[in-house]
């Protein structure tokens, strides 16, 4: 190509007059002395009615009294800027509607003096997806509120549940004890094993209520610890011995290994509910017959304690379930053991308050093994 031959003037033209955004140009008098495709296209008129008009005639009528007076004070101090910075103004079509646009103004020194080119853009689309997606937040804000409030509710709910369960169980098992003790009369076999049922059930019961209290402070930011030093291999025999009667009657063997120093330094009372819920799960969902262990050690400056259990594994599909409250692997089994889905999402929550870790291996028809580890910690710390 022969650069000296190209007509720079009409190389111009026909680029604005292409161009993707609608493109007029006015003089100092404000009439309109040229306009592309897409400025015809935007407003409805033919080129032949725009030229030569002042270009108010695009502006919609509510602004055409004052826009000359903003007209002459750019003229007088000519700037790139955008048109009606801070608002969002809007074009006129030669029908009257009116819709969104985008401009931004350059002034253009020419021979015949002072223009000034407004690039303009329809953002009909964008304006109306803007508005779509701030519907759609205000929508997603109200039903936040609304879930958070029945969050609230759900939290309230479950601690007054747990605390006005408590009362008549306390009251139950009192009474099942004098029985067991044949405080009002000699008992029978028979009546001894069906006394210490109620027994058991009311501590099952019993744990799920103080589950649901202490989930319901977990949530509610109310929880706290209460560390003290502990004779921890006490506390896990104090747990087997509680799961003694339902680990016999599934003819479970269950061994333990604790290997600790004689006292830590942690929450007695909340460990104790860690320990109760994985061995409880490791007693319910091991067949009869099979076998159950506890092993506690000390491993590079923590504490570790693994139950293990012969039960059906975990599924991989069903891994990524586990420590979420209300949450059951396999409803069918449940209902044959029972259980609130609490347990593991309570531990969870309690060793973390330790500043624990806990997890898990599995091997789908061959067992568990869950795990916990916490600091060794002193009082200064």
């Amino acid at each position: 190509m022969n650069w000296k031959r190209v007509n720079e003037p009409a190389i111009l033209q026909a680029m604005l007059e292409h161009a993707p955004d609608g493109v007029v140009v006015i003089d100092s008098s404000g009439r309109i002395v040229f306009l592309n495709r897409q400025i015809e296209r935007y407003f409805g008129y033919g080129r032949d009615e725009l030229l030569g008009q002042p270009i108010e005639v695009l502006v919609p009528e509510r602004f055409r009294g004052i826009h000359p007076e903003y007209r002459r004070q750019y003229f007088a101090h000519p700037t790139v800027r955008p048109m009606g910075a801070g608002l969002e103004p809007n074009g006129r079509r030669k029908d009257g509607s009116e819709f969104p646009i985008d401009a931004s103004l350059s002034p253009v020194q020419t021979e015949h003096g002072l223009l000034v080119m407004a690039i303009v853009r329809d953002i009909s689309v964008r304006r109306h997806l803007v508005g779509e997606l701030s519907r759609k937040t205000v929508r997603l804000e109200e039903a936040l509120r609304e879930l958070q409030e029945a969050d609230r509710y759900k939290d309230e709910f479950l601690s007054v549940l747990s605390h006005e369960l408590k009362t008549p169980l306390n009251f139950i098992m009192g009474f099942a004890s004098l029985l067991d003790e044949e405080v009002t009369g000699a008992l029978t076999p028979e009546q001894h094993r069906d006394v210490q049922r109620i027994l058991e059930g009311g501590e099952r019961l019993l744990r799920i209520a103080n589950n649901l209290i202490d989930m319901a402070e977990i949530l509610t930011g109310r929880f706290v610890l209460a560390p003290g030093w502990v004779d921890y291999r006490a506390l896990v025999d104090q747990v087997i011995e509680e799961l003694r009667g339902a680990a016999q009657e599934r003819q479970l063997r269950v061994s333990v290994k604790v290997d600790v120093r004689p006292e830590l330094y942690l929450d007695g009372q909340r460990l104790h509910e860690v320990l109760i819920n994985l061995v409880d799960n490791a007693v319910k969902f091991t067949p009869p017959g099979g076998a159950v262990a506890v092993r506690a050690f000390e491993r590079q400056g923590e504490l570790v304690t693994e139950v293990e259990d012969t039960g059906p594994g975990i599924a991989p599909e069903d891994r990524h379930k586990l420590f979420r409250p209300f949450r059951q692997l396999d409803m069918s089994a449940t209902r044959q053991v029972g259980g609130t889905g609490l347990g593991l999402s309570l531990a969870k929550a309690l060793v973390e308050a330790h500043g624990g870790r806990i997890g898990f291996w599995s091997t789908p028809g061959r067992g568990s093994t869950f795990w916990f580890a916490l600091p060794i910690a002193t009082p200064s710390e």
